[in-house]
């Protein structure tokens, strides 16, 4: 197999994909199409966004609110 042939092979077996799941009903629901065969088995890491982090921990008024989510919506 050339180098080339390889990197494809790793490439396809080493993917990593960021996608955004909401929790529902005990189940993880990706709210995009992923790129993956029925049946696939995966490794997946949780990252809570940073408003769902502060959630509760200081009183804001609804336009500050507002600002911290736009602002965390459009970091990811």
């Amino acid at each position: 197999m050339s180098a080339g042939g390889l990197v494809r092979v790793l490439r396809r077996y080493h993917m990593t994909i960021h996608a955004k799941a909401r929790y529902e009903n005990h189940v993880l629901k990706p709210m995009q199409d992923l790129p993956l065969h029925e049946g696939e088995a995966v490794i997946i890491e949780i990252k809570r966004s940073i408003t769902d982090q502060m959630c509760g921990l200081f009183a804001t008024d609804p336009k500050t609110t507002e600002f911290i989510i736009d602002m965390d919506h459009s970091m990811s």
